[in-house]
């Protein structure tokens, strides 16, 4: 019953559900945060290495090669829709940086969007997708200039 009481304060999670548990080294703090966890209807594990080795995996991982395909064109031509079509429909490997940040800056940006990242959570997700790319296969990415 207490279980359920602490789900219930915990946003999006349910019974069963896989979390991940880190502090800045991945120490005892993680540790003893993880195994409590696991004493209930979750699934834990500890970030090896906690917060500061998984930056420096972040930020190391952009060295793997990858072979990149650049979608150019104006403003407005679909680019990101393109983009967004090789991935639905062609099960292609995409980056969509002006999703991935939340931009605001583009002519549609602020629609429907949440707030956008901070410069290092943004790092962090694009060296995600990065990491777990097949090297065998392209990346597409959208030219988005510097601005993103």
């Amino acid at each position: 019953r207490s279980w359920r009481a602490l789900l219930s304060r915990l946003p999006d999670t349910r019974e069963g559900d896989e979390v991940l548990v880190y502090c800045k080294r991945g120490g005892m703090r993680s540790g003893g945060v993880a195994w409590l966890l696991s004493q209930g209807p979750l699934q834990v594990r500890v970030l090896s290495g906690g917060y500061k080795g998984f930056r420096q995996w972040a930020l190391g991982v952009w060295e793997q090669q990858r072979r990149l395909v650049v979608l150019a064109g104006r403003t407005g031509a679909g680019k990101t829709d393109v983009l967004l079509a090789l991935r639905d429909h062609r099960s292609e490997q995409i980056i969509d940086l002006e999703g991935d940040a939340h931009h605001r800056g583009s002519s549609f940006g602020a629609l429907g969007r949440p707030a956008q990242p901070t410069n290092e959570q943004y790092e962090n997700l694009l060296a995600a997708q990065w990491g777990g790319f097949d090297p065998a296969r392209p990346v597409f990415i959208e030219d988005e200039g510097a601005h993103v």
